[in-house]
């Protein structure tokens, strides 16, 4: 394939980065591509102008950054937008045989979805709630004694969310996510990935399920581990006798998170999970909603206090009333569309915003 060095590109400021990059030289600030740009035939006027957008984003977003698991690259945005790297990396270098406009229209699109969720997060910030401090202590009470808790609720009450912001505030905490009928198998796989293990040689060089769990408990045997297993009532029911075991050789806390079908599952005396119902430390009531003290919490931490200021109280009022108790409503539906269809389009916030958009945008019961 013949190829051309592109005298049409832009050159401007706004493009100086992938100027740079045509100039033969390789921009300190730019580390996803390795060769100056130049462009097949097949690429159209459009083509690069879309492929110099890119370059000069990739170029703003690793400006100036060191970590190494922050840097955004070709692969990075292969994932986002759903194409496979090499092919990411052929169209970004102008080697592309046929007009590259689809997966470059994908990656613009990916980007800019990227875009939207980080100013979406960028307001978030994450509030201690009654139920975040309940969990907490549930994890410390699991972790002192080296015994089970058991914490259960309604789902969007923000038991991920708690456990989440648990682990990162504290050491030696991996949460393990547990999948719809996850095998026992799976589950130590999860756990050593978690514990970055492999089988120990002590085992042999076999990956049985026996290797890996002495393997795993040779790891924290000693140590003041506490894991949590989230949507546990999901997992097969072996992996609940394997985690009994992982308690009791190694001596660590574990957290068992899940809906109240997880109550369910351990509460009955003399049945299956006895054994589990037998050790645990802590067993939190079902939790059932969010309290309106955290609901008021949470949505004023949600909004933008230099936007907006103090949230008004008949906002207050008809936020708590549309969430119905479910910070999942709240944080993940509701406020977002408030922001995305009111705020950005210059609409006040009122309580009569907030209606409009509960029920235009969400279809939501009027309170």
């Amino acid at each position: 394939m013949v190829t051309k060095t592109n005298k049409n590109l832009p050159t401007d400021p706004q493009h100086e980065a992938f100027a740079t990059h045509l100039n033969g030289a390789k921009a300190d600030n730019i580390g996803a591509f390795g060769q100056p740009i130049k462009c097949t035939d097949a690429y159209t006027d459009n083509d690069r102008e879309m492929v110099a957008e890119i370059v000069d984003w990739f170029a703003a977003q690793n400006n100036g950054e060191t970590d190494p698991k922050k840097l955004k690259t070709q692969a990075w945005l292969g994932r986002l937008a759903r194409i496979n790297t090499s092919t990411v990396s052929q169209i970004l270098k102008g080697k592309y045989p046929s007009s590259p406009t689809k997966q470059l229209r994908a990656m613009l699109g990916a980007i800019e979805d990227f875009g939207r969720k980080q100013d979406a997060g960028s307001t978030m910030r994450y509030v201690q709630t009654g139920i975040y401090r309940s969990i907490a202590s549930a994890c410390q009470r699991a972790s002192s004694v080296e015994s089970f808790a058991v914490v259960s609720g309604y789902v969007g009450v923000g038991k991920t969310s708690a456990v989440k912001a648990y682990a990162a505030a504290n050491d030696n905490v991996y949460i393990i996510e547990a999948n719809p009928s996850m095998s026992a198998s799976v589950l130590l796989d999860e756990i050593m990935s978690a514990l970055k293990i492999g089988v120990n040689e002590k085992y042999g060089r076999s990956k049985t399920m026996d290797a890996k769990f002495m393997s795993i408990i040779y790891e924290l045997r000693g140590s003041v581990t506490t894991l949590i297993i989230d949507e546990a009532e999901t997992m097969s029911r072996k992996c609940l006798h394997f985690l009994r075991r992982i308690r009791d050789k190694a001596s660590v806390g574990i957290v068992l998170v899940g809906t109240e079908r997880l109550h369910a599952l351990i509460a009955p005396e003399h049945g299956e999970f006895d054994q589990i119902r037998s050790r645990v430390a802590i067993w939190l009531p079902i939790i059932k909603a969010i309290s309106r003290a955290d609901s008021d919490a949470l949505s004023q931490a949600a909004f933008d206090v230099d936007e907006v200021g103090d949230v008004p109280e008949d906002v207050l009022d008809a936020l708590w009333g549309y969430c119905k108790g479910s910070a999942r409503m709240l944080l993940e539906n509701l406020i977002p569309a408030v922001r995305d269809y009111g705020l950005r389009k210059g609409e006040v916030l009122d309580a009569s915003l907030v209606h409009d958009i509960a029920k235009q945008v969400l279809n939501l019961r009027g309170v």
